[in-house]
């Protein structure tokens, strides 16, 4: 199951894992107007809310370690590697995918494929973008 997100990729099932429920929406109109170049919900209506399926969210670790330095110009700068420790992510089920925190799915693209991230869709109230939810899930980028 390759995670390119193309439309012959079938799933029937969705966990979440993340630390908020994902509200699922869907935008009826758009607001392109009060702010140029963003876009904002006008109008919106709520499909199905997915609670967490774990009472305490996988979280990552992460440290650095210095791994050597590069010399610019007659100075030497150090250079650090970051790692992440493994979480507690429940193990691959073929067909599910997992809702996950953006950090959690970038540090596992190319290692796990079941891992999705909600696409905010923002209004303004008072001014203020604020989250509604999300009309989707993305995969983690991929780099081509």
């Amino acid at each position: 199951m390759e995670n390119s997100g193309s439309s012959s990729d079938r799933y029937n099932d969705l966990g979440n894992v993340a630390q908020h429920p994902s509200s699922v929406i869907r935008v009826l109109s758009w607001d392109t107007e009060s702010t140029p170049g963003k876009k904002y919900a006008r109008e919106y209506s709520p499909v199905i809310s997915i609670p967490p399926a774990l009472e305490e969210a996988p979280r990552l670790k992460e440290w650095m370690e210095l791994v050597g330095f590069v010399t610019y110009q007659g100075h030497e700068i150090p250079l650090y590697q970051k790692y992440y420790s493994d979480t507690a992510l429940p193990e691959p089920v073929p067909g599910k995918l997992l809702i996950v925190s953006a950090l959690i799915a970038e540090a596992y693209a190319g290692v796990r494929n079941d891992l999705v991230v909600p696409i905010p869709v923002y209004t303004l109230k008072e001014g203020k973008p604020v989250i509604l939810g999300t009309e989707g899930f993305q995969f983690p980028a991929k780099f081509e």
